[in-house]
């Protein structure tokens, strides 16, 4: 008898590899997420504006959960290409953030990635961050949380979308 996989060409390991892409309609244009500077905001995402969850792995609902604002990885040792794209501004010439991925625990802030506003004060830059992580059991456990932290300036983000691809299957 032949397996899924086996019957229609496809190596099994391919069926637990899949992706999900969000984006918000919460923080817009016209509505934007604001962080003074020196402050932490949680960078969430409703899923409103778009929902594709058609090709999330055989036997996952989902990669982000809406509703707590975190990234729920599938399975210790698996392996996630992250890609995080908005609009943002900063009320500095030289502004910053720091855009982070915190799984709690004693783990905390497992990725930090600092980005600055080459255009200037109060003109619209786009963004788009991509980042590579493994999943290991704290953050199985706690979920990921995506936040900014405005360095330099008050920073404003808007029209926020996650692609999230789980890359590889853990042995």
């Amino acid at each position: 008898m032949l397996c899924f996989g086996q019957k229609y060409g496809v190596n099994s390991s391919e069926l637990r590899k899949g992706w999900e892409y969000l984006k918000d309609d919460e923080y817009v244009t016209g509505s934007r997420l604001s962080i003074i500077q020196g402050d932490t905001a949680i960078l969430t995402n409703n899923g409103n504006a778009s929902l594709i969850r058609s090709q999330l792995p055989i036997g996952v609902d989902s990669l982000f959960n809406r509703s707590t604002n975190l990234f729920q990885p599938v399975k210790d040792g698996d392996m996630y290409a992250l890609r995080i794209d908005f609009k943002g501004s900063s009320s500095n010439g030289s502004g910053d953030f720091i855009l982070a991925i915190d799984i709690g625990g004693g783990q905390g802030r497992i990725l930090e990635i600092v980005q600055a506003f080459p255009r200037g004060s109060a003109q619209e830059h786009p963004f788009s961050i991509s980042l590579d992580v493994f999943s290991g059991s704290t953050f199985i456990a706690n979920g990921g949380e995506f936040s900014i932290y405005s360095s330099t300036g008050d920073t404003e983000i808007w029209d926020v979308a996650f692609l999230i691809e789980k890359t590889y299957h853990a042995r």
